[in-house]
């Protein structure tokens, strides 16, 4: 993930890589967020781990 404010302060860009299982057959890609006339931004993360209980 990259975020900041583009060329010429022309808008604030959020851009992330997103995955998924690789079983679902869903293909990585780059989505890419650009918020026009944006004066102020806060962008923070969440990683959420899950674990398999083992029997």
């Amino acid at each position: 993930m990259r975020h900041g404010y583009g060329n010429y302060m022309g808008g604030y860009e959020v851009v992330v890589y997103a995955t998924a299982d690789p079983r679902t057959g869903v293909a990585p890609a780059y989505l890419r967020y650009l918020f026009r006339h944006c004066v102020e931004a806060r962008c923070g993360h969440i990683l959420t781990l899950v674990f398999a209980a083992s029997r």
